[in-house]
């Protein structure tokens, strides 16, 4: 099942590719699990519970507990990712000063004297984005992010007619991490797609 397919960008963007949408990507796993993982008769698929440890599950709704036997237990949740909607903040916070998720700037009903976005991620950039969109003057936002994150840029990063240049963009960027050539920037060669001034 492919993600999305090839045409263009519906948002418009010259030389990118249409993403999946999210009922596409729900339906991708939707067909895995129910359609290889589960007829293996190897995977067992037990949502809307928490795992607690050493075997014991609880009900998100229900709160109700129960003990599973398993052979092996992978753990993946050191992947898991901090959603700043659902998380508190991993830094205290002065009394007196606002902290809110990037999705509440939306709900905001007064200007304030300034901004502080922390965090170099998409949703960092979002956010700098937005307010700029909003009025806001470029002085009046304060942007906290590591000295040089690595950003892949998404016109060099394309799925079939374009996964030449992806993979371009990954040997270009592998050879900069690994120094061996001093200097030299990791990204694609200019073509007649999209460029960085579209990023």
């Amino acid at each position: 099942m492919p993600f999305g397919g090839y045409g263009p960008d519906p948002d418009g963007t010259p030389g990118l590719l249409e993403r999946a949408t999210a009922a596409e990507i729900r339906g991708y796993y939707d067909q895995v699990l129910n359609q290889t993982f589960l007829p293996s008769g190897r995977v067992r698929f037990l949502g809307g519970v928490d795992y607690l440890g050493d075997g014991r599950l609880r009900g998100i709704v229900s709160g109700k507990e129960r003990i599973i036997r398993f052979k092996t237990l992978v753990d993946t949740t050191y992947l898991e990712g901090s959603i700043p909607a659902t998380s508190p903040p991993p830094f205290d916070v002065a009394p007196g000063a606002r902290c809110v998720p990037l999705g509440e700037l939306v709900h905001l009903k007064e200007p304030n004297d300034g901004y502080t976005v922390i965090g170099a991620g998409k949703t960092g950039q979002d956010a700098c984005i937005w307010l700029l969109n909003a009025g806001v003057s470029a002085d009046a936002i304060q942007w906290v992010r590591p000295r040089e994150p690595w950003l892949l840029p998404r016109y060099g990063a394309q799925p079939g007619p374009g996964l030449p240049s992806t993979l371009e963009l990954a040997s270009r960027a592998l050879e900069a991490a690994a120094g061996d050539q001093p200097g030299r920037q990791a990204r694609p060669r200019q073509t007649d797609r999209a460029g960085p001034d579209h990023l």
